[in-house]
């Protein structure tokens, strides 16, 4: 993942510069052609500072400003900043970097311990559906939800991805389940067991089904009835 930095003189503007395929001339010199847009207060950027800039995994632009954070999708800004009655969000709007991890993994909601169950699930709510694209197709692991052994996982999957489907989600929620706007979101509900297990413990334990299902699919010596 590459980071970009960015000094903004009298006010916030973001360049973005894309590259054409340059002609080559007689003289063997190669022109190159900009497209350049400005985006400023009108397009609901405020004034500031640009501290730090990176992509993330599904290549949405993030900008670590002094007020606050702002997320650019390809055509609209989305600014965040610290709110004291928002105990999981930032507690600062004057930020000096971003990261993102390895994995891209969504972050825990904070300070759980002062929010009633209800305000948690919505919190982690508004954090999954922000990962979700489009296109994707939503299983959420609920125990509500339906059990396969591990050869019907298998096929299951193997269905699935005949399906032509882009991008194949699974879900674990919170340790008190998922918000309402979540359930909307999913296409399907799947369950592991009746028990009641740690995220960590389902985290593996799904893992390896994944893996199971795939060598199923394959023939390989790894399964056995």
């Amino acid at each position: 993942m590459k980071t970009y930095w960015v000094d903004i003189l009298t006010f916030f503007c973001v360049v973005i510069l894309c590259f054409f395929t340059a002609d080559v001339l007689a003289k063997g010199a190669i022109s190159q052609k900009y497209s350049v847009t400005y985006f400023s207060s009108q397009n609901g950027v405020e004034d500031g500072l640009v501290n730090d800039i990176i992509q993330d995994h599904k290549g949405l632009l993030w900008f670590a400003t002094w007020n606050g954070l702002y997320r650019f999708d390809g055509y609209n800004f989305k600014n965040y900043k610290s709110n004291m009655e928002d105990l999981g969000g930032l507690t600062n709007d004057r930020l000096l970097d971003i990261v993102e991890d390895k994995f891209g993994c969504m972050p825990d909601v904070k300070n759980t311990k002062h929010m009633s169950e209800a305000l948690q699930k919505e919190k982690e709510g508004l954090l999954l559906l922000e990962q979700f694209l489009p296109t994707d197709y939503v299983i959420l692991l609920d125990e509500r939800g339906k059990q396969y052994g591990s050869g019907e996982f298998s096929a299951f999957l193997a269905q699935k991805m005949l399906n032509g489907i882009k991008r194949l989600v699974f879900v674990i929620g919170g340790p008190y389940g998922f918000s309402e706007a979540v359930y909307r979101k999913a296409d399907e509900l799947l369950s592991l067991s009746k028990m009641t297990f740690s995220h960590q413990m389902v985290r593996m334990i799904f893992a390896e089904q994944i893996y199971r299902a795939m060598t199923i699919m394959k023939g390989e010596p790894y399964h056995h009835e």
